[in-house]
């Protein structure tokens, strides 16, 4: 997750200004960077009830305790900000939302759209109508949504039937929603774009945004991309094409030069 922010200069100079992570190394950007320099590894041995019946056992999870706070603080944040204290409804968030909206969270908030002191009410109306909400974009984007939904959904419907659908399912699978929720929470009112280009979404959101910006159709935008990948189903579809390995030691998996290698 970036926010990147024009300089104006005789040319329309593109920086970043805030960044932005969630992932199985930590939920901070911070956190990941440490733990990357240390040469640690966030891919483990999956719980047999995530993979399921795929032959790939191995993959990366995001601590559910560490979300939860950042959840929470997010949440305090939240409520600071006048015009969008009750724009955040979890319920009707997907996991890939969730993590989207945490990632936004840290890059805005380094950006300075957001207070830095989290003790200090903000002064700016994020509701208003003004020039600034409407130069500020938002290109987030998502390659594989909804598919947990999906297979929880129809296991309701088919004890239940028809009651058994609920109403939030379709709000956590469509590829929209993410950059949604995103740009609502923080009075992001420009232009508001998602792409689903498989593994390279995130990549063409900065893109994107990078272009948006330099062309003069936003001052600000905040760009990224999140998924969660992570259950039987899909585990068993990247399988099935021989894009994951099958190794089980996780340590080793990843050997992109190495002629005997498996998956990616």
């Amino acid at each position: 997750m970036l926010l990147l922010r024009l300089i104006m200069e005789k040319t329309r100079r593109v920086v970043i200004r805030g960044v932005g992570m969630v992932s199985c190394l930590g939920v901070t950007a911070s956190a990941v960077w440490t733990r990357l320099l240390g040469n640690e590894t966030g891919i483990g041995v999956l719980d047999p009830k995530m993979h399921g019946l795929s032959p790939c056992h191995i993959g990366g999870t995001v601590n559910d305790e560490a979300l939860e706070s950042r959840w929470r603080e997010l949440l305090a944040d939240q409520s600071r900000l006048r015009g969008v204290e009750k724009q955040i409804s979890r319920r009707a968030m997907s996991r890939t939302s969730i993590l989207g909206m945490l990632a936004a969270q840290e890059a805005v908030k380094q950006s300075g759209w957001l207070p830095q002191d989290s003790q200090t009410p903000s002064l700016r109306d994020y509701s208003s109508i003004d020039d600034i909400s409407y130069r500020a974009g938002t290109y987030f984007s998502t390659g594989l949504e909804g598919i947990e939904e999906i297979i929880t959904s129809q296991a309701s419907i088919d004890k239940k039937g028809y009651p058994g659908m609920g109403a939030h399912v379709l709000p956590r699978t469509l590829a929209n929603m993410p950059v949604a929720h995103i740009s609502r929470a923080w009075g992001l009112r420009g232009p508001t774009m998602s792409c689903s280009t498989a593994c390279a979404s995130g990549l063409h959101s900065v893109g994107e945004a990078f272009r948006m910006i330099q062309h003069g159709e936003a001052d600000m935008v905040l760009a990224g991309a999140s998924e969660a990948p992570l259950n039987a189903w899909s585990l068993m579809a990247f399988s099935r094409i021989r894009a994951l390995s099958m190794e089980t030691k996780a340590e080793i998996a990843s050997r992109p030069f190495d002629s005997s290698r498996d998956g990616f």
